[in-house]
């Protein structure tokens, strides 16, 4: 085994930070207390080698293109060709730890001091355990070395690209927007708004507030006359989170939930912690190898984030000869660096780079097609915005006040994100929180723009005051289900995918379960969490049996047989808890279709909220009117969802085509996976065990040692559109500002990754059984769960 001593070239004696306690609770969670915000930091870059030392130094490499030399030359799991050599190409082109040093050296002094601490604290962990690490990091192919404040953002990042479009398809619209004729656009269908889906609506803000809005839109040209909010690349479904404040809450305080839905991996994309120096005091999740709170809670504040999915790229199409490139009539000369990718094995590549005063040149990973011109990439968080959100998340577990946490916010830049949030005095609020480019006027729609000239080019960015938010709303209640940010009135692009035009499945829930005057209790709170309710698969089933009951010939032998198992389903609350009667049957409602072409998506739009839009308002105009009918096309359509799951005599071959059917549109996101889940065996049937593959994370990766791999459990609710998920409960947190030290999480299927460690599995036991556990905020209150503890 290697020691880390001689790969660090280090030696320290002293850490200089003061006196330091790490002490561990029963399931693995590390607490932290320190006299001084370093000491903090220093105790959590400690804990966190010690617990994901082998998965924060293969994000690492990763992101330094560095991980053919450690897997070796390995298929995709996506694509083939997009293997380990394809990724480090890629990153190395995007340049991410260049990128990383330069915003490092932009930071404030307070936040440098905090990441040299931590990135102190990793690296005296290897110092000190260097000759006696598990042999997994051999076999892995992992050599600790010296961890540096820029690898603590690199760490950030890592996660962040998943939740973000990378702007490599809008060479596609580009190429799509030359050739389309007049009468394919204008056959196209257009985009429908659910306004009413909106979390901030026009009766929220003020009108200085919008007058504000529209004169920056004048101010930069922009076009006051179409929705901000379309557009954007396809980005991930992210989490749900709500809060409850006054005049809503019994206790006067808020109380805050929040449930980021990410594939449950191991180990967890995520890490636990709590940290307690001078001035920080937090506990919540962030990324193994960072610092930073991603979702978490102090004595004052309580946040959770959803994906916004916001356009934060720009492809710019090159004039070039050669390494030159147009720009304003001039050419110019490119930088070329050379790169030496190694592969394991002892095979190396030699790979060149270039580089333009946009970004990299980026054509190879653009899909370009013959013709096509060669392209440049721009992309937050590549580019200095003015903020880093490892600098605001810091700031964040200082937040004593409502304007300093306000303040820490607007300095996030990336991933884009929703964030709802709650205080102590029961004040509550929802920001979006991103650098937003302020685009050329020149640039219309999605697509690459020119690059030979400068006018095409950002103007800088939107002021955080002016993107979407609301503070203290009259209903006392906030949530975020990936749903539509703000209604149409608000005009400064975002440009965003991820629920652009209405509600999620999940969002829709959320209204019905929070909507309203009634108070509501921190516990009453909690208990939306494990509400099981897919909305979307509820009203097919309603408006199913309603036209059974007034046209049944309407309705194909196989949907007549799936309304008659649901019958009792729907009576009894509609759960796709798994355990109930007539889930498993529940589960068989296709919502994975739209119908392309027809009316309906004219009328109600597509995706998911497409069909959320469409659902609510024909089963008001059933209820409404005893004697109305659906159109030929809606009956079709719910006659589709239902067939599929109903027996053999599903609708024929051509209307199902006609439909489109299974996975293009009104998709309902994660529950596509989920669906293709097979339910729970019959008694008697043998079950096929579901593994977490080792180390595979989101990067596209096989397991990297199968000996390693995690049994999953059984779950009972498997549906990815309801709000208790637990296939994709990657982490939960309920806080209760009026008495923080109640506070529950649960973080699956444990915190550690060592196979020696207990503790990589201490969450399996939970999950199952759909209970969180103590996540306390004092330090008394911790220690009631202590099981071991240590000076530093």
């Amino acid at each position: 085994m290697f020691v880390c001593v001689a790969l660090l070239g280090i030696v320290v004696s002293g850490h200089g930070y003061g006196e330091i306690e790490l002490v561990r609770d029963q399931w693995g969670v590390p607490n932290v207390f320190a006299a001084t915000d370093e000491g903090a930091m220093y105790g959590l870059g400690y804990a966190c080698a010690e617990d994901r030392g082998v998965q924060m130094h293969l994000k690492l490499r990763i992101m330094q293109g560095r991980l053919a030399e450690t897997v070796g030359d390995l298929p995709g799991t996506r694509q083939p060709h997009e293997g380990p050599i394809w990724s480090d190409k890629k990153n190395r082109t995007l340049g991410w730890v260049r990128a990383a040093k330069d915003v490092v050296e932009r930071l404030d002094p307070t936040t440098q001091r905090l990441l040299q601490a931590y990135s102190d604290g990793v690296n005296a962990f290897y110092r000190e355990n260097g000759d006696s690490l598990h042999e997994f990091y051999e076999r892995i192919g992992i050599a600790p070395e010296e961890w540096k404040p820029e690898h603590c953002v690199l760490a950030w990042w890592h996660l962040g690209q998943f939740f973000a479009g990378d702007g490599t398809r809008k060479l596609i619209q580009y190429r799509g927007d030359r050739t389309m004729t007049d009468e394919a656009r204008s056959m196209m269908p257009r985009m429908v708004v659910d306004d009413g889906a909106a979390v901030v609506q026009r009766s929220d803000v003020s009108d200085d507030w919008v007058a504000r809005v529209d004169e920056f839109l004048r101010k930069h040209g922009l076009d006051s006359g179409a929705s901000g909010l379309l557009g954007g690349e396809v980005a991930p479904k992210f989490s749900h989170a709500w809060v409850v404040g006054n005049p809503r809450s019994t206790d006067g305080s808020a109380t805050l939930v929040s449930d980021p839905q990410t594939p449950v991996t191991y180990p967890s994309l995520l890490y636990e912690f709590y940290a307690k120096g001078k001035t920080i005091h937090g506990r919540g999740v962030g990324v193994p190898g960072c610092p930073s709170l991603l979702i978490g809670f102090t004595p004052h504040v309580a946040w959770g984030l959803t994906a916004l999915g916001a356009d934060q790229t720009e492809l710019f199409l090159l004039r070039t000869r050669g390494n030159e490139y147009e720009l304003d009539g001039e050419w110019r000369q490119m930088e070329v660096s050379r790169e030496t990718i190694q592969v394991k094995g002892g095979r190396s590549i030699e790979y060149v780079v270039r580089r333009t005063s946009f970004g990299p040149v980026f054509t190879e990973f653009c899909f370009a097609a013959p013709g096509d011109p060669e392209v440049a990439l721009k992309r937050v968080p590549l580019v200095w915005s003015g903020g880093e959100a490892v600098q605001a998340s810091l700031e964040m577990m200082t937040a004593t006040t409502r304007s300093e946490f306000l303040s820490s916010i607007g300095k996030w830049n990336f991933p884009s994100a929703n964030i709802v949030f709650g205080f102590k005095n029961g004040d509550i609020g929802y920001w979006t929180v991103f650098a937003n480019p302020v685009r050329s006027a020149k640039a219309k729609g999605a697509a690459a723009v020119p690059g030979h000239r400068s006018e095409y080019d950002w103007q800088g960015f939107v002021p955080f005051d002016l993107l979407p938010h609301v503070l203290n709303p009259r209903g006392g209640t906030l949530y975020s289900g990936n749903h539509r940010p703000i209604a149409s009135f608000y005009k400064i692009p975002i440009g965003n995918s991820t629920g652009a035009p209405g509600h999620s499945a999940r969002s829709w829930r959320l209204s019905e379960l929070l909507d309203g005057e009634g108070m509501l209790s921190p516990d009453a709170v909690l208990q939306i969490h494990y509400d099981a309710v897919n909305p979307a698969r509820r009203e097919i089933a309603r408006i199913g049996l309603l036209i059974r009951e007034r046209m049944p010939s309407a309705l194909s032998p196989a949907s007549l047989r799936l309304l008659a198992e649901l019958e009792v389903w729907l009576k009894d609350g509609a759960s796709m808890d798994l355990r109930k009667p007539g889930a498993q049957a529940a589960m068989r409602i296709n919502t994975q279709f739209r119908p392309m072409g027809t009316s309906l998506a004219a009328e109600y739009g597509g995706g998911e909220s497409g069909l959320s839009l469409f659902l609510r308002t024909a089963l008001r105009r059933l209820e409404r009117d005893p004697e109305s009918l659906l159109k030929q096309d809606e009956l079709r359509v719910i006659d589709l969802a239902l067939a599929g799951g109903g027996g053999r005599e599903a609708p024929p071959q051509s209307q199902r085509d006609a439909y489109q059917l299974f996975e293009t549109t009104f998709a309902f996101g994660t529950s596509a996976q989920n669906q293709r889940q097979a339910p729970p065996p019959q008694r008697g049937q043998a079950a096929e065990r579901e593994f977490m593959g080792a180390f595979q994370g989101l990067d596209g990766l096989p397991s990297l040692d199968v000996r390693l791999n995690v049994p999953v459990p059984p779950l009972y609710v498997t549906d990815g559109a309801t709000i208790h998920s637990q296939r994709q409960q990657s982490y939960t947190q309920w806080v209760p500002l009026a008495d923080p030290d109640r506070a529950l999480a649960l973080l699956p299927p444990g915190n550690v990754e060592s196979p020696r460690s207990a503790y990589r599995t201490s969450a399996l036991d939970d999950w199952a059984a759909g209970r969180l556990r103590p996540a306390p905020l004092s330090k008394s209150a911790v220690e009631k769960y202590a099981v071991s503890r240590r000076k530093l």
